[in-house]
């Protein structure tokens, strides 16, 4: 029961991170170089805010209008609530559309920003008017709509909303906090600037505006520090991506050209023989099964796996998609390297042949692949083309292939391997004779 519930709960965990990255995240599944894929993001994310958003606004006038009777209050608190869905649909009627369309997701981002702002001014004149006593508390709200707003990380759209921001802001101190309107008419034009320019309540209003002013000054350096951030990471990955995609086209040809049909090179009774003899020389060698069964796949490797890839068909990949090609890509590396060995075979043997090999050449055979694995595949293959008839020779009987490799290639293999090889070669007459 405890496994089962570790279980569940890593489950349940894994829905909830997945629910949070789809509604609540930035740059799941969106190409960052797209400014307009990206600024569609922003206002799904965006939506999604002001929807909890509108929740939290209707539970908190729905907490403050508990214990008042009158309709009014009531009225105003149970309205918005059908009113955050039909304005959350409208948003997403707006923004779905038209998601490749620049113009109109900078519309929506606009759009989006003014509600949030509007939002906040209404709560907190309602508040403020008829519940004076929390109203301060709802003066958070207007930073709150600051920073969701700077979540589009747009500096240009930023100043004009702190402009329209500090002087309806300003406006609000004088009508709605202190009303200042009401207490001017009591008195003269002078008598009134005196008042207010020594009384309390203009040394609160400059406060509260230094206090907003600096804190829309480290939103905009914060704002334009990342805006300017992510111009030069899409200037860099536009960069990447140039290199990528022609990088990508060569990539994809070469597969394509080289490895879409390697049985034209190597035949499958060539193979078969090959993978007898890989498995018979693995055991002799002393490997355990499973570093024997390594043998014999990579021996067979070019016959038994086939890829399609294609590089260039997407720019994004579902998380399904980029695992197939990491596979099909370390399918591909293991492909190269296993031609790789059959050239190395092909090189070492015609340049023993028609005498062109030298002490430089045989360094540079023996650096590539000298793993174990390598080391057997190659042995039986050079075996295997020195018994059947190639372009430049005649095939050898295999007195004259086992002299060959004892005077010309012992030099390219370990002296064990070797000697396990030439120990039980009549077995490995046995299985090229009955095989070719």
């Amino acid at each position: 029961m405890a496994v089962k519930e570790k279980i569940k709960k890593r489950l349940n965990k894994k829905k909830i991170n997945s629910w949070f990255e789809r509604n609540f995240t930035f740059e799941k599944g969106v190409d960052l170089s797209d400014e307009v894929a990206v600024l569609y993001r922003k206002n799904v994310v965006i939506k999604n805010i002001i929807l909890v958003s509108n929740l939290v606004y209707s539970l908190i006038l729905f907490i403050i209008t508990i214990g008042h009777t009158a309709n009014g209050n009531w009225l105003f608190t149970v309205i918005p609530f059908p009113l955050t869905f039909v304005i959350n649909a409208t948003i997403k009627k707006l923004i779905n559309p038209e998601k490749h369309e620049l113009i109109k997701q900078q519309v929506a981002m606009y759009l989006c920003s003014f509600y949030m702002f509007l939002v906040a001014i209404i709560i907190y004149i309602k508040l403020s008017i008829s519940y004076p006593q929390v109203s301060e508390a709802s003066y958070m709200l207007l930073y709150y709509s600051l920073v969701v707003v700077s979540l589009y990380q747009d500096s240009t759209m930023l100043k004009y909303v702190f402009l329209w921001m500090i002087g309806i802001i300003t406006i609000l101190h004088v009508t709605i906090t202190y009303n200042i309107y009401n207490e001017a008419q009591q008195e003269t034009l002078l008598e009134f600037l005196k008042h207010f320019f020594s009384g309390y309540e203009f040394r609160d209003i400059v406060l509260r505006t230094i206090i907003m002013l600096t804190f829309m000054f480290v939103v905009y350096i914060i704002v334009s520090i990342n805006e300017n951030m992510q111009k030069e990471r899409n200037s860099e990955l536009q960069k990447r991506k140039e290199v990528e995609e022609s990088f990508s086209n060569v990539v994809s040809d070469l597969f394509q050209t080289m490895l879409q049909d390697t049985k034209k090179d190597t035949d499958d009774k060539e193979l078969n023989i090959l993978s007898k003899m890989s498995a018979k020389l693995a055991g002799y060698y002393g490997l355990p099964p499973a570093e024997c069964e390594s043998v014999v796949k990579y021996a067979t490797f070019a016959r038994d796996n086939k890829i399609s890839l294609d590089l260039t068909s997407k720019k994004i990949y579902t998380d399904e998609e980029f695992l197939e090609l990491q596979r099909e890509t370390t399918i591909g590396r293991e492909l190269v390297k296993r031609m790789q060995l059959d050239k190395k075979c092909d090189d070492i043997v015609r340049a023993h042949i028609e005498s062109y090999y030298s002490s430089e050449f045989q360094a540079r055979m023996l650096d590539i692949q000298n793993e174990v694995v390598s080391n057997i595949v190659l042995l039986c293959k050079v075996y295997i083309t020195l018994r059947k008839p190639t372009t430049y020779k005649r095939p050898y009987p295999h007195k004259k292939a086992m002299d060959a490799l004892e005077q010309q290639f012992r030099i390219y293999f370990p002296n064990d391997l070797y000697e396990r090889f030439t120990k039980f070669s009549p077995d490995f007459e046995n299985i090229y004779d009955e095989n070719w």
